[in-house]
């Protein structure tokens, strides 16, 4: 299930789905919606002047995203990349999560680096936080009719969900004060980032996983 890539335990812990199902949850590695939205940043603030010396970087850890996902669901386009000599040893599950969640940190550095740079501006935050909520509300609309109401679990992935976009806002709203010109506001900016960054780890993955749902 893709949407454990932005919100890891929507499922539940990683063999206790709490799907009709029941088994796998589908979590592996997860990047959450913060870094999503970061790494969204970072792609689109290539189309700034100012940000097309981080091209290169940015593209092909981009292009590795999106290729290890796509072979994640053995999308036909590179599924047949398994079968060529040597590749076709690897077990693709066993690595690429690693490498996925990997290269979502350092897209995501690069985002906020755009950020504090002021390499992109405030509008195309905004559309990034947008995006990144669209695709989770589609990954969400995709999955619900997994989890029916009357299920005992069904508040674990709705509550895994609304932290997700819960985390996303204090991003931005932490991306907006640094914007400010006043120089207090910039350091709280710094501040409220960072803990969009811990608030979504702590309460959308370790303490449900380690405390609540051990």
């Amino acid at each position: 299930y893709m949407i454990t890539e932005l919100a890891p335990l929507a499922f539940g812990p990683p063999w206790n789905s709490i799907t009709q199902e029941g088994g796998f949850a589908g979590v592996r590695g997860f990047s959450g919606m913060v870094v999503f939205f970061a790494a969204i940043v970072g792609l689109i603030a290539l189309f700034y002047r100012a940000g097309r010396q981080y091209a290169q970087p940015t593209l092909y850890f981009a292009a590795v995203v999106v290729f290890l996902e796509l072979k994640r669901f053995s999308n036909p386009l590179v599924n047949w990349v398994g079968y060529l000599p040597v590749y076709r040893l690897i077990v693709f599950p066993k690595y690429e999560e690693a490498i996925v969640t990997t290269c979502m940190a350092l897209l995501c550095g690069f985002g906020f680096a755009a950020v504090f740079e002021r390499r992109i501006t405030r509008s195309a935050v905004i559309g990034c936080a947008c995006a990144a909520v669209a695709v989770l509300s589609f990954l969400y609309y995709s999955s619900v009719g997994l989890v029916p109401l009357d299920l005992p679990g069904a508040p674990i992935y709705y509550g895994a969900v609304s932290i997700a976009i819960a985390s996303i806002v204090v991003a931005v709203v932490g991306v907006f004060l640094w914007f400010s010109p006043e120089r207090s506001r910039q350091k709280s900016g710094l501040a409220v980032i960072a803990f969009a960054l811990v608030l979504e780890c702590t309460t959308n993955y370790y303490v449900p996983l380690f405390i609540v749902l051990n």
